[in-house]
């Protein structure tokens, strides 16, 4: 593995243990839904991911070299938050779906029906395009 892969590796992790434990804190102290927190995180990051696409957009097209920094920073800042949403709602949405099962359900009904949403969200990802799965 190159450098820049174990980056991204390490970076997603601490983004995921960060999120996993923010999530539980959120979850442990929370008396609302946890779909009315998925669907914040939802709204936020598509904002951010937004802004990310136009900090990216601005800082190819910048042509002061004193700029570039702050504005690659800013977009970097801004692409980790997305990944920060990313995190939380696919924590929360494990939670929530984690939850509809009873402690002394049958393990195969567990794996048939994880396999089942699995399947399904392999569907959304070839119905978004994303081919490479």
């Amino acid at each position: 593995m190159s450098v820049q892969e174990n980056y991204v590796i390490f970076k997603n992790a601490l983004v995921y243990t960060v999120t996993f434990r923010t999530v539980s804190t959120l979850t442990e102290h929370s008396t609302g839904s946890t779909i009315i927190l998925v669907a914040m995180a939802f709204i936020v990051t598509s904002l951010l991911e937004y802004a990310n696409t136009t900090a990216r957009t601005v800082a190819a097209a910048n042509r002061y070299s004193m700029l570039q920094p702050v504005i690659q920073l800013f977009a970097f800042g801004v692409g980790t938050l997305v990944s920060v949403g990313v995190h939380m709602q696919s924590n929360l949405i494990g939670l929530y779906v984690s939850d509809m099962f009873r402690n002394d359900m049958d393990p195969l009904y567990i794996f048939v029906t994880s396999t089942v949403g699995l399947t399904l969200i392999w569907v959304l990802g070839v119905a978004l395009g994303c081919q490479n799965l």
